[in-house]
């Protein structure tokens, strides 16, 4: 970055900002770049802890992607801060650039899509062979890249200098999950803006719930009534051929829009569906109730393909299907669709007539005691390039935990003023949103996803097929997923 201009601005927003919210984990290291005063100068305007620092002007250099979800995640590239979410990044910049005396340096690799999941990974790989240090910290989804972390591409986070874990900036919920043999190789929270954008949610067209006469789905979801039965129940049968032809296209009205690949991911976590869980010594266990897994099977499949009212569609490329679906909802033309939060950015919701609310993913059954939400693994995560040398670290880990110390504006104007006020105007719509986010569940099993044989995508894979009969399969697959387990927790140990 380093324009005087562009800081001078900086500094100016930095006044007019304020800051709340959520998310949240222990290191501490000794930093020659300190200015010897112990503990924080600044504690009632900085969440971390880092003493005064001065790196002299030195690069620190970020990888990321320029693909549409993640262009503007980390760094804004021309300056635009008319978005209220493009500000607050940009001000983040000059913040930690001025408070560490930093450069920050963001290569953003180009490549849509799938093409473009393993270039900031493979950057890295290719670094770490070579002997050089070109990148300092990666920024990529989730799958991706830690499908590779028993690899020995990525320093060991509880051995980062200056990366204080147990803050609540950090992710608490994926610090837990994604520890393994004592080992956590990224770090996810505040600074991951996907975070938010990826969680899955039920959208409901307003104007069509009031027209069919459905009680108020925002109290449903506060009585603890918001079950797939529930669901069912007032979508199934709701269903308009538009050109009578009998046959069911996206033109046609529908109960729920929805496909058997992400639609049907989400109910992992909205259904309390571990797959992996540990022991008191934090050795990995199998977690999977298979009776119960079968059940839910049952449910969705006769949900998507037993109800009149239910469209199904195909799955496309870069989640292509999603945005179909928002075409679809803007349209009215259904009732109810499963999406990520990051859709309410689509041009067809921005442009929506009708009043439409969003709602958690619903419950197993009322016996559930809370809702749980579902982040797309194509989440962002934060690594450190194993090429760093030690006498890099601290530096580089002062860069991360202020990066994500001073992410809390960032979060807060996607959260409370994006998505709840400039996306949705009502408060029942801002308390969905904070049961959406302050429950998403991460599992080892998701976190690790690419190393277990994808054997998070169990579900998906079997609602595609139109089959319930998990017992089977299960008996097929649990040798090896508990295998690639303990070939993990393996790898993890050998890493030094």
């Amino acid at each position: 970055m380093k324009k005087s201009v562009l800081r001078i601005f900086a500094l100016v927003l930095a006044l007019l900002m304020t800051l709340p919210l959520i998310i949240a984990c222990g290191n501490d290291g000794k930093d020659p770049a300190s200015s010897g005063n112990s503990g924080n100068n600044n504690a009632e305007t900085h969440r971390d802890s880092l003493p005064e620092l001065d790196y002299g002007g030195e690069d620190v250099n970020f990888l990321s992607r320029s693909f549409d979800w993640y262009v503007n995640e980390v760094t804004i590239d021309d300056g635009d801060t008319s978005d209220i979410v493009n500000a607050a990044v940009f001000k983040r910049e000059a913040t930690v650039e001025d408070r560490l005396n930093i450069n920050i340096v963001n290569t953003k690799l180009d490549g849509s899509g799938s093409t473009g999941y393993y270039l900031v990974t493979e950057s890295i790989r290719q670094e770490v062979l070579a002997g050089t240090n070109d990148y300092d910290i990666g920024v990529n989804n989730m799958y991706h890249t830690l499908e590779s972390a028993g690899e020995g591409l990525f320093w060991d986070m509880n051995k980062v200098a200056n990366v204080d874990l147990s803050k609540e900036y950090y992710s608490q919920n994926f610090n837990y999950t994604g520890t393994v043999s004592g080992k956590l190789f990224a770090v996810t929270g505040d600074a991951s803006l996907t975070f938010i954008k990826f969680a899955f949610a039920t959208f409901f067209n307003r104007d069509m719930a009031e027209e069919l006469k459905i009680p108020d789905l925002y109290q449903t979801v506060l009585d603890g009534n918001w079950t797939l039965e529930y669901q069912s129940t007032v979508s199934k049968d709701v269903y308009t051929d538009a050109t009578g032809d009998g046959k069911k296209t996206e033109d046609d009205t529908y109960g729920l829009y929805t496909n058997a690949v992400l639609g049907a991911d989400p109910y992992l976590s909205a259904f309390d569906l571990p797959m992996v869980t540990k022991d008191a010594s934090g050795k990995l266990q199998t977690a999977v109730n298979v009776d119960k897994v079968a059940n839910a099977l049952k449910m969705i499949n006769q949900y998507f393909y037993q109800s009149q009212g239910v469209y199904v569609s195909a799955h496309l490329a870069d989640d292509a299907e999603l945005v179909n679906a928002a075409v679809s909802f803007a349209g009215d033309r259904c009732l109810f669709m499963t999406n990520r939060l990051y859709i309410c950015e689509d041009a067809s919701l921005r442009n929506m007539e009708s009043l439409y609310g969003i709602v958690p993913m619903p419950k197993f059954d009322t016996n559930q005691q809370q809702y749980y939400s579902y982040c797309h693994d194509l989440m962002s995560v934060f690594v450190v390039s194993s090429a760093v040398p030690e006498s890099r670290l601290p530096m580089v880990g002062a860069t991360l935990e202020c990066f994500f110390s001073e992410s809390k504006d960032c979060r807060y104007k996607l959260f409370e003023e994006a998505l709840k006020v400039k996306y949705q105007s009502t408060e029942k719509t801002g308390r969905m949103l904070d049961i959406i986010i302050d429950n998403v569940m991460i599992d080892t099993g998701m976190v690790y996803s690419g190393a277990f044989s994808d054997a998070g995508l169990f579900l998906r894979n079997l609602v595609q097929k139109r089959s319930s009969s998990f017992a089977g399969y299960w008996k097929m697959q649990s040798g090896s997923f508990s295998k690639a387990m303990t070939k993990l927790e393996d790898d993890f140990n050998k890493l030094k």
